[in-house]
């Protein structure tokens, strides 16, 4: 499968896990249990299809090492023939045979090997009775070129698994084109609506399941104004998260906004230096923005404490 179909069927396994992790409520839900057990043979379906995929990819790949092992085990053979005598009746053409040693084959790019093979069979056709000589019979000889012509074909993705590649790669597609269906034209309307405010938390969990970007887009979860009791803009607020590091919000006009916060309930301190600490337990909806807007109260300060100061 390629990277965006596995990308939507994690969600969709996503989706299967809610499912049962809900069990019990959806189950006596009628409308809802139909969809998710489409979804489920869809799953199982798409699962099948890129199994069948892998098998056949991992069958010629499987081949073509062997193929591959083969060749080269033959040629090494014809080249130490060749090389031998070469050295030993100071035949130059194969002295000069170069890169067909056992380590340069099997280390180079399966292309590059396949040349110096067939460089090394153009030697031969070239010499044929020093060949013969060397040792390397004729029936060799015909054999390192069978065996170089199926690795050959190998090498090339032959047209029939491009062709059941294609074919399962078009069924992979048309089954998660359904399961989209399913979820943007029923599941997600349908769960909005019968649990937003039924079961907020079931909601919650169903819109995490289908989210399908492992990086947030950057929504604004809260956005509102800091202002003083005069209503004057309060700037540089020091925001706390759920007990986490703080960060200053507010700019010149005391906007300030939040993105990128979870659904569910959340704990924010808001501080500022000669205000009263703000703490507010909040509540965040999917595709929903809060407006929270935060008053500020001066802390009043004792005649003798500015003395002191």
């Amino acid at each position: 499968m390629n990277v965006n179909q596995e990308r939507i069927l994690r969600q969709a396994q996503n989706m299967l896990q809610f499912k049962q992790t809900y069990k019990e409520i959806l189950d006596l839900d009628p409308l809802a249990t139909p969809m998710f057990d489409r979804v489920q043979v869809i799953y199982d379906n798409v699962l099948a299809l890129s199994a069948k995929q892998d098998r056949s990819g991992k069958t010629l790949t499987d081949q073509k090492n062997k193929a591959m092992s083969t060749v080269i085990d033959t040629s090494v053979d014809c080249a130490d023939f060749m090389s031998s005598y070469g050295y030993f009746q100071n035949f130059d053409p194969f002295v000069k045979i170069e890169n067909c040693k056992k380590t340069q084959l099997t280390h180079a790019r399966e292309e590059e090997a396949l040349i110096h093979i067939r460089k090394l069979i153009d030697v031969m056709d070239d010499n044929p009775e020093q060949t013969t000589a060397a040792g390397v019979a004729d029936e060799l000889k015909q054999k390192l070129i069978a065996e170089l012509d199926i690795a050959s074909k190998l090498l090339d993705v032959p047209k029939e698994y491009r062709i059941i590649h294609r074919e399962i790669t078009a069924k992979i597609d048309s089954s998660l084109n359904e399961y989209k269906g399913i979820l943007d034209d029923s599941l997600k309307g349908y769960m909005r609506s019968k649990y937003q405010k039924s079961n907020l938390e079931l909601y919650i969990s169903f819109v995490n399941a289908i989210e399908l970007d492992a990086i947030p887009q950057r929504k604004r979860a809260i956005t509102g104004h800091f202002t003083n009791e005069a209503g004057e803009p309060v700037r540089l607020v020091r925001v706390s998260i759920d007990g986490q590091k703080a960060i200053s919000k507010g700019g010149d006009k005391g906007g300030y906004f939040i993105q990128n916060l979870p659904p569910g309930q959340h704990n924010l301190v808001f501080t500022r230096k000669a205000y009263q600490v703000e703490a507010r337990r909040v509540l965040i909806v999917p595709d929903e923005t809060l407006q929270l807007d935060i008053v500020f109260t001066l802390i009043e300060i004792e005649a003798q404490e500015l003395v002191e100061a």
